[in-house]
């Protein structure tokens, strides 16, 4: 039993600290919750050294500011569902809610990020083969020269306008049923290399080197130095994939922006951050064909807010089969006093508790939705509304000067013509 102690939790029982976070994978596998908060602390760091240099703009320090202090709250507080095995008694946790902060270079949202969307990309393109028999994935990756930090935020910008080109070639169109995009940026001594990772769903017809719809390598790449507009042979590289993994690794390693050292612990480079902070703000990361659109509904990845939702980071968010629920627990991340950085272990609840709080939660977001309809039922009745009374208001006009011309009525502010004048103050032409 657990119990406070000048704000920390602590074991009635022995008198000592509450025990550390164990969570194990289906592997035997440590998640590495503790190394991935760590390693954000670290970026927090560096957003913060970056909001203290007085000659950015104030608006952008001011950004940096919000940014660390969200960051720095990121993955402090977890919530579990503990199961046990029904037969050995074994344990196992799943994560049940958190509270993240979904930025693009934290390391614990990139992790659950990476993680939910393998999952859901095994999902669509395994869904997708069953309905379309005959189909294969192939995995193409479209790449450019090295360039600068202060070139990065461009080139990205010119890169997903090159791939939306290339998908408007023929021989993309004729050969791909269906396509995931996802942009990686990786970070050495020569310079930053962004690049597109893109999962490719074609006919079996495809390999057929005498088919219409067979592509080289050479013409893959001769397709993109044109719609990429380079004056130089980039190099392209396409294999069929049997791992969807290698497409839905981080955007940007943490191993290219950070740094350990046994004495200081993890360092990111305040220089690197910015530059990939300005690149991929507000930038569409990944993106998939509409033709996987029915698949993704049908599956449930479609739902609004789903993307944000790195608590539910794929299958595994549920007990595996064998287990069932014994209790919950909560650990909280220690930023001081004794075992400072750690998770610890704050209390427990009952399985009753966990599920009336998951019965709440889809009973608001249910609220949520009907109110989101209704809003835009509302909206499109009066954008209707609007639209009528606009054509009522140019329909008067109209009718009333059909009228006054068939009356020989003036139709203009001189009232020429020589008819009624009438027509004019009709018109409030005349006083």
């Amino acid at each position: 039993m657990l119990g406070c102690v000048d704000g920390e939790a602590y074991d009635l029982a022995t008198g000592e600290l509450s025990p550390e976070l164990r969570d194990v994978n289906r592997r035997g596998r440590l998640r590495p919750w503790k190394e991935r908060k760590e390693q954000s602390l670290a970026v927090v760091a560096a957003y913060r050294a970056l909001a203290g240099r007085r000659w950015l703009p104030p608006d952008l320090r001011e950004r940096f500011t919000q940014v660390a202090d969200r960051m720095g709250c990121c993955g402090t507080s977890l919530e579990f569902l503990v199961g046990g095995h029904v037969e050995t008694g074994c344990e196992c946790k799943r994560l049940t809610g958190a509270n993240f902060c979904g930025n693009r270079l934290c390391t614990t949202c990139n992790w659950r990020r990476s993680r939910k969307m393998a999952h859901q990309l095994g999902a669509v393109v395994t869904a997708f083969g069953a309905e379309h028999e005959g189909c294969a994935v192939l995995m193409l990756t479209l790449t450019e020269r090295n360039m600068g930090p202060d070139e990065l935020a461009a080139a990205i910008g010119e890169l997903l306008d090159g791939f939306m080109r290339l998908r408007k070639r023929k021989p993309f169109q004729a050969a791909v049923r269906g396509w995931f995009r996802s942009l990686e940026v990786t970070w050495s001594e020569a310079g930053c290399h962004p690049h597109f990772h893109i999962l490719l769903v074609v006919p079996r017809a495809y390999f057929d080197r005498r088919s219409e719809l067979y592509v080289t390598q050479a013409e893959w790449a001769e397709m993109w130095q044109s719609a990429r507009r380079l004056d130089y042979r980039p190099v392209v590289d396409i294999r069929r994939v049997r791992n969807v993994r290698e497409l839905t690794k981080y955007v940007v390693k943490p191993s290219d922006y950070l740094t350990y050292e046994a004495a200081s612990g993890w360092y990111a480079d305040p220089d690197k951050i910015a530059a990939l902070h300005v690149a991929l703000e507000e930038r569409s990361l990944v993106a998939w064909s509409y033709s996987f659109n029915d698949v993704r509904e049908k599956l449930g990845f479609l739902k609004r807010g789903g993307d944000d939702n790195l608590v539910d980071a794929g299958a595994g968010n549920g007990l595996p089969e064998g287990y069932e629920p014994k209790h919950t627990e909560k650990h909280g991340w220690r930023a001081s006093g004794p075992k400072t950085g750690s998770y610890r272990l704050t209390g427990y609840g009952t399985v009753e508790e966990y599920e009336a709080k998951k019965a709440a939660k889809v009973a608001a977001k249910e609220r949520k939705l009907e109110l989101e309809r209704l809003h835009r039922e509302r909206d499109w009745r009066n954008m209707g509304g609007a639209r009528h009374e606009q054509e009522d208001d140019g329909e008067a006009p109209a009718m009333a000067g059909a009228a006054a011309t068939a009356a020989g009525g003036p139709r203009t502010a001189q009232g020429r013509g020589g008819g009624d004048d009438g027509g004019g103050e009709q018109f409030g032409l005349f006083n």
